[in-house]
């Protein structure tokens, strides 16, 4: 019992920053979506929503080199504390080479699913909650699950096998669906396996970074894993607006159609798919490196 109690209070610690931070994470997720659906309304414009996540992730690109180095001498509580405080107040390296990659094609998809999902026939906004709420329910799912599974032989390989899985199924669902409990089956595909690989990739880095160093690494880390979101965000925008979206206005063949289907956010579907097919090509390029 005693034990059992102190466990206790050594977690209060704990609970009490989770809750705060799930709080602080659904504030800013709904905002988020708010905005994208807001905006997709007033200018139609893929690319107008791509420039709204370009913005959002351009500061945490460019500041986090110089944030590890501070945060590794500065009171991690304190600040954890300051910046939640700003955030509220605002709202109110070939494992990295291969994060990039796939950052950079997964930025590109969340550019073209809004789009899709509001223009497309049997979608809306109503549409889009659920598959955003099927994307929480399958990261919530697999969050439980991720650390009540073995310890792998290869984590590496755990890694590669839960991120080609997602990849091979999930945007061709999306981009050849017409239903939303289609859209919503290939979102819960795509995204309950994702907390396994960062689990995994985690521990890797944990395992061989020394503690000391974290700050810097994980910082040097974010810069180069993540500075593809924003590109990919702009990409996706111009691909959709200039060339998916009139390519499948002007110029589609009958199969394509048959395939993809007709009206606006056909060629945001045409992206997803070639999107799955990049997914897969960087999943086996990378799974063939020896030193990796």
């Amino acid at each position: 019992m005693k034990l059992h109690s102190l466990d206790l209070r050594e977690l209060k610690t704990f609970f009490i920053l989770w809750i705060t931070q799930s709080f602080s994470q659904l504030g800013s997720a709904m905002t988020a979506f708010a905005l994208i659906i807001w905006l997709y309304g007033q200018s139609g414009s893929a690319l107008s929503t791509a420039l709204l996540s370009v913005c959002s992730y351009a500061p945490y690109v460019l500041l986090s080199l110089f944030a590890g180095a501070l945060s590794d001498r500065w009171n991690k509580k304190v600040t954890m504390l300051v910046c939640d405080s700003l955030a509220a107040i605002g709202t109110v390296v070939l494992l990295i080479l291969f994060l990039a990659a796939i950052n950079l094609t997964a930025s590109m998809y969340e550019t073209a699913l809004s789009p899709m999902l509001l223009s497309r026939h049997g979608g809306g906004a109503e549409t889009l909650g659920m598959v955003t709420m099927c994307t929480g329910l399958a990261t919530l799912f697999g969050s439980i699950i991720a650390p009540l599974l073995p310890e792998p032989k290869s984590r590496i390989k755990v890694i590669w096998w839960t991120l080609f899985f997602p990849m091979s199924t999930e945007n061709f669902l999306l981009a050849l669906g017409r239903t939303t409990a289609v859209w919503c089956f290939g979102t819960i595909l795509g995204w309950m396996l994702i907390p396994i690989m960062q689990t995994n990739m985690e521990t890797v880095l944990r395992l061989h970074i020394p503690i000391d160093m974290h700050g810097r690494v994980y910082a040097a880390r974010n810069s180069f894993q993540f500075f593809s979101i924003p590109v990919g965000y702009l990409s996706g925008g111009i691909l959709i607006d200039k060339v998916f979206e009139p390519f499948a206005a002007n110029k589609a063949s009958a199969l394509f159609r048959l395939a993809f289907g007709t009206g606006k956010g056909t060629g945001a579907a045409f992206l997803f798919a070639v999107l799955g097919m990049a997914r897969i090509v960087i999943c086996l390029v990378f799974h063939k490196n020896r030193v990796l």
